[in-house]
């Protein structure tokens, strides 16, 4: 059976916020008959299968499991068993608006080209965004996603190939080239869109009108961990590259490199300066008290610093431990 569209959402670990994340997509305003979705499960422990199986009756999912092999593989996985015309590549922390499926195909009405993608718009709800770390990392030093500076409808190019708020065809992927299973975490989508863009000029259209709802809360320590995992990933996406200058350009791992001998020494102390900052942050918060903009700052350096140090440490780990796959040629 073919479908206007198929949902590839993968999932680790996350059984409470994926069942949130698929009841939004059995509320959407498109025909049931119309869309498929399509659950990865990459080696969950938890109750995922569960959640899953309680959700049939509203919501028809194929769900399939597989040995934990990072996000590139569990996406191959749901494109391969997808049967929709159009794949849409969801995260299981985020909430589908209703209209979300319909806006990314007229989206892709609109913009018939194969080689055009479809960006759509992530928010961060409310509650989150009060946070002191959330704030900081979508809005003043946005590192999770950044919609600043582009409008409905820009033209982008693949650094926007955003995995969990973009849609494309899904022949296009199947004839010009998948996911590196080599990215387990971080940049699987930007290489990919870097490759289909050599191939076939890849085009990514921005469609504000698609909108999903981050409702994760990320920790410090989380985050961190987070930023090392795609210093990693950085440099092997530039290894596999042959150290393309373009690509060296927009992941910056030299002056990464440079940065770990000033920064690493104290990244410690940037971890418990933020970490004592972000503490007296929420309580100002939760007493309805004026923050004063030292401390704003303050904290915003402890997070660039830590934040900074944490992707150079994933850089300088990287070109130590050798590739698990071939690193001569992209596939």
């Amino acid at each position: 059976m073919t479908f206007k569209l198929s949902v590839v959402l993968t999932t680790y670990n996350r059984a409470p916020l994926l069942e949130k994340a698929l009841i939004s997509l059995a509320s959407q305003t498109l025909a049931k008959k119309d869309y498929e979705v399509i659950v990865i499960d990459d080696g969950s422990s938890d109750n995922t299968r569960e959640i899953v199986r309680s959700l049939e009756p509203i919501l028809a999912i194929k769900y399939s499991y597989q040995q934990n092999s990072g996000l590139a593989s569990a996406k191959n996985h749901g494109l391969f068993l997808a049967n929709g015309d159009i794949v849409l590549f969801l995260d299981d922390d985020d909430i589908s608006d209703p209209s979300l499926i319909e806006q990314h195909l007229f989206a892709h009405s609109a913009n018939p080209s194969p080689h055009t993608a479809i960006l759509g718009k992530t928010n961060i709800t409310s509650s989150l965004l009060s946070d002191p770390l959330m704030h900081n990392f979508t809005q003043i030093d946005p590192m999770l996603f950044c919609y600043q500076g582009i409008r409905h409808r820009d033209i982008l190019n693949y650094e926007y190939f955003w995995g969990g708020r973009t849609s494309c065809k899904r022949e296009l992927l199947l004839r010009e080239g998948v996911f590196n299973p080599i990215f387990r975490f971080g940049y699987e989508d930007i290489e990919l869109g870097y490759r289909l863009n050599q191939r076939v000029g890849l085009q990514v259209v921005y469609w504000e009108h698609a909108v999903n709802t981050m409702i994760r809360q990320i920790d410090l320590p989380s985050f961190l961990k987070r930023c090392q995992r795609q210093g990693e990933s950085a440099w092997r996406f530039l290894e596999i590259h042959n150290m393309d200058m373009e690509i060296e350009r927009y992941l910056d791992c030299n002056n990464l490199l440079k940065d770990l001998e000033i920064l690493d020494p104290a990244y410690e102390a940037s971890i418990l300066s933020a970490t004592k900052l972000e503490a007296s942050i929420r309580t100002a918060i939760t007493m309805s008290y004026e923050i004063p903009s030292d401390w704003q700052r303050a904290l915003e350096l402890a997070y660039y610093r830590a934040s900074r140090a944490a992707m150079s440490r994933g850089v300088k780990t990287a070109m130590q431990t050798p590739a698990q796959f071939s690193t001569t040629k992209a596939p």
